[in-house]
């Protein structure tokens, strides 16, 4: 998943905001998320119907850990718009893990199961998001 993401200019969003913070810089960090978000929420408004800049936000804000309430409404429209996607699918799953909803999470990586069943990481994520630890990161990160 890294893959796609740096290739829409969003890893380098996502390796720079956790550095600053370990550097003891979270209002740069704040700053830096706050305008490379506002940036790809104004794709999403010039491309409504684009579930991957929605994905694409989605996981900057949960990786980030900021702006859940946003993802949350980004992630349920690219479900809405592709509702058999595995990746908007574990998306959405990853926001409500975040947010506390265990149980939905879980109910949606089932989902992602159903729809990849060779997919390793869907297991993982499905394993992380039953062992309640949200200071954990997606597999591969």
């Amino acid at each position: 998943m890294r893959c796609w993401l740096k290739s829409d200019g969003l890893g380098l969003a996502l390796e720079l905001i956790p550095a600053l913070e370990r550097a003891g810089l979270k209002a740069r960090a704040d700053a830096v998320f706050g305008k490379v978000f506002d940036l790809h929420e104004k794709k999403i408004r010039d491309w409504p119907r684009s579930s991957l800049f929605r994905n694409n936000v989605v996981w900057l804000a949960t990786l980030c850990r900021r702006r859940l309430d946003a993802a949350l409404k980004h992630a349920t429209e690219a479900v809405k718009l592709k509702p058999d996607d595995a990746l908007h699918i574990n998306a959405l799953a990853e926001v409500h893990f975040l947010r506390g909803n265990q149980a939905e999470a879980v109910k949606l990586m089932k989902r992602c199961i159903e729809l990849d069943p060779e997919s390793e990481y869907h297991r993982k994520q499905l394993k992380r998001f039953e062992s309640g630890d949200r200071t954990s990161l997606p597999p591969g990160y």
